[in-house]
């Protein structure tokens, strides 16, 4: 598909992440089951491309990143980035991903309201949907954007190209490498906002500067919870269905972005 899209380089190809990691045979019925050989496109675009699986990966978690983080830390807003909602941007001569689309924004927004309130002009909050749900505090908002961000999309595409890589020695992807490059495409995300951010007026510069230490004080605590805690949120998809709801339960797990499992070992 790539190869016929490539003369064409003005029309990139766009598919959902839940197709991205999907074997080439699903849901083919004149095909028999994937081969060994089969592997999610995702992953065979990351293992061919001249950047190599790393290289890949590492520009696929920073247009996440960059996107779904930059956001939730500025601004407060998680957007339901999970596998059906996510529509990549794919440069059609190389599969290399160009621009991440969030196909649902009616229902699928979850925003910190007070950290909302001080960053947005108060001009937006009637331009907004107005579903009051979306409106949320903050561990609802930090919980969505947990589970489906990082839980349902960054660590399911990371752990399709570790498994791809499985035997490739150095030009593949092992599981502890993924993890470890997004930690770190997470970190260099919020240190630009920090930045940003650290340019704002104080608190002493009057009301102007008392939002933006919302701002800060906000990524200061989605740096934390990320990447020091030692729990994560996971929603809790059975249990909201054995109960018929559709109220959101979370449960904690652990984070597997937690410092203490990518420190170095003492000496």
């Amino acid at each position: 598909v790539l190869g016929e899209r490539a003369a064409h380089a003005d029309a990139p190809l766009h598919v959902p992440l839940a197709a991205l990691l999907a074997a080439p045979s699903v849901g083919c019925a004149e095909r028999s089951a994937p081969s060994a050989r089969e592997v999610p496109l995702l992953a065979e675009l990351a293992l061919a491309h001249s950047a190599g699986a790393v290289g890949y990966w590492r520009a696929y978690c920073t247009l996440v990143l960059r996107a779904a983080l930059g956001l939730f830390a500025r601004y407060g807003v998680a957007l339901e980035l999970h596998q059906q909602n996510s529509l990549l941007q794919l440069r059609a001569a190389d599969g290399w991903p160009e621009l991440l689309i969030c196909r649902e924004v009616a229902g699928g927004a979850y925003i910190d309201d007070g950290v909302f309130a001080a960053t947005v002009a108060p001009s937006v909050r009637p331009m907004l949907h107005g579903r009051q749900d979306a409106i949320v505090d903050a561990e609802l908002s930090f919980s969505s954007f947990f589970h489906s961000t990082i839980a349902m999309h960054l660590l399911p595409a990371g752990a399709c190209i570790a498994a791809a890589s499985r035997g490739r020695g150095a030009d593949g992807l092992d599981e502890a490498r993924m993890v470890r490059e997004l930690r770190t495409c997470a970190a260099a995300v919020l240190d630009e906002v920090d930045a940003e951010l650290g340019r704002l007026p104080h608190a002493l510069d009057g009301a102007d500067g008392a939002r933006a230490d919302v701002a800060r004080a906000h990524a200061r605590a989605v740096r934390e919870r990320l990447l020091h805690g030692e729990q994560a949120p996971r929603k809790c998809l059975l249990l909201m269905r054995l109960l018929g709801s559709k109220s959101e339960r979370f449960v904690s797990t652990r984070n597997p972005l937690h410092a203490a499992a990518h420190a170095p070992p003492s000496l």
